[in-house]
């Protein structure tokens, strides 16, 4: 079930980075930048 699961997530990633790509925004790239936040800032 697990590994189903995993599959799942690993399609709709994939199928929402191509949707993004159409836009014009390359969520692969902008991970590698290392500029956005990765963890939760207090208020």
């Amino acid at each position: 079930m697990l590994r189903d699961l995993e599959g799942i997530h690993a399609a709709l990633l994939d199928a929402y980075k191509a949707v993004l790509l159409l836009d014009g925004i390359d969520l692969d790239a902008m991970t590698e930048l290392g500029d956005s936040p990765t963890r939760h800032l207090q208020i």
